[in-house]
């Protein structure tokens, strides 16, 4: 298996077994939206998963625009565009690499996707306003997952946001959604992985949106 990306230990099954749920709801080829690509590992290793089922459609990596990460990230916290082109090599012009904020792209109707990985900005404005405007345009049967949401992680001073300085608070935005307490209507959870922190890992959350 490709090692996946920065943070992710101890949650490549769940997304994994998420990438499979939806696969399973959403038939045709599969459209993936991974919002904040980095390096691309966690990226290619889902679109890997993909094709081992022959599935790979469209995949598509969103990632600031170039002056925006010089004026508001520290070195090295976004798009790190050699290693994302070496990951990305192998899948034949089947991925994209779309540079824009993410909750303006989605502000048009760019779906439906199939699975859909949200690690971008982790502060509580910008996780809950990226699932907001990608909900909709989630096909029936597919998945949305949220990176960085084990409740040791919140709020680690060392992983402030460094455009405005909030600390990361995924998991609230989650809860704050509906989708922790299972009462936002459309959406169950499937899986919950608390990470590895011995490793880094900062866990993950998996939702399905109902087939109806």
């Amino acid at each position: 298996m490709r090692a996946f990306g920065f943070s992710m230990a101890g949650c490549e099954g769940a997304i994994l077994a998420g990438a499979q749920a939806s696969l399973d709801a959403v038939p045709g080829p599969a459209r993936y939206l991974e919002i904040g690509a980095a390096r691309g590992d966690t990226f290619a290793a889902v679109c890997e998963a993909l094709v081992a089922e022959n599935r790979l459609g469209d995949a598509i990596a969103l990632d600031v625009p170039e002056d925006f990460d010089k004026a508001n990230f520290r070195i090295g916290s976004c798009l790190d565009l050699p290693a994302f082109l070496a990951n990305v090599a192998l899948f034949d012009g089947r991925v994209r690499l779309i540079r824009a904020v993410s909750w303006e792209w989605l502000s048009r109707d760019r779906g439906p996707f199939t699975l859909v990985l949200i690690d971008g900005c982790h502060e509580y404005d910008c996780a809950k306003l990226d699932f907001e405007r990608v909900e909709p345009q989630v096909a029936p049967g597919g998945v949305v997952i949220f990176h960085d949401t084990a409740p040791w992680s919140q709020h680690d001073p060392s992983q402030a946001q460094p455009h405005r300085g909030m600390p990361l608070d995924v998991r609230r935005a989650v809860e704050a959604l509906g989708l922790l307490t299972e009462t936002r209507r459309g959406w169950r959870m499937l899986a919950e992985a608390p990470g590895l922190p011995s490793q880094g890992g900062r866990g993950c959350m998996v939702f399905q949106k109902d087939r109806t």
